[in-house]
């Protein structure tokens, strides 16, 4: 084995790491070979897109026992998870093999009130939420109140944070928030599901 050096380093996992419903792991078997080839290699951990469209199907009904099944995964092999907390869609982009779209119980609202990014010539993409739609108290809850996009993404994290319980500060060393189209903070304005073509303006 190698003996990590002075810079850690950690290694993105698949996007598809997940099952469809986020509930376990989508290749555990072989994600366990091939973590602990990266153990030997050196690596601190991994970084995981924990998907929104994933794991919360319905308004503040939570589904992270992929995300704790990778974690007992890591701590047994003694690495860490840096997690994403990604507030976009996969699929659409660069590298991207699957789909998982937003919530639909989100993305549908998000549809109605014309809170999703627009191109010049109208073409509307449903990789993430507008920043528009921060303060917009209109996305549903578990009871019959309503909900900002922004709180809906502190729910997200509180529900993540409790479900993962000793692992956090632990096994999960850090928490990534993706703000943004591939989870960057920008414009979605080079799609290639829109038909952008490089070199095309991005």
């Amino acid at each position: 084995p190698v003996r990590p050096g002075k810079v850690p380093i950690y290694v993105m996992l698949q996007l598809d790491w997940l099952s469809d419903d986020g509930q376990s792991l989508r290749y555990k078997e072989q994600l366990h070979r091939q973590l602990s080839a990266a153990k030997r290699a050196g690596i601190k951990g991994v970084m995981a897109d924990i998907w929104w469209g994933l794991c919360e199907p319905r308004p503040q009904e939570y589904g992270f026992q992929g995300a704790k099944e990778l974690c007992d995964l890591l701590k047994s092999l003694d690495l860490e998870l840096q997690a994403v907390m990604s507030f976009h869609q996969c699929g659409g982009n660069v590298g991207d093999t699957v789909n998982f779209p937003l919530p639909a119980w989100c993305l549908e609202v998000a549809k109605s009130k014309g809170l999703l990014y627009k191109s010049k010539d109208g073409v509307v993409t449903e990789d993430c939420l507008s920043l528009s739609a921060d303060h917009q108290k209109i996305f549903p809850s578990a009871s019959s109140s309503t909900r900002t996009a922004l709180q809906c993404y502190q729910d997200y994290m509180t529900a993540f944070l409790r479900a993962m319980g000793q692992h956090i500060g632990s096994t999960v060393c850090e928490l990534q928030v993706g703000m943004g189209p591939c989870g960057e903070l920008r414009y979605p304005s080079y799609m290639m599901s829109n038909g952008w073509n490089w070199p095309g303006v991005g």
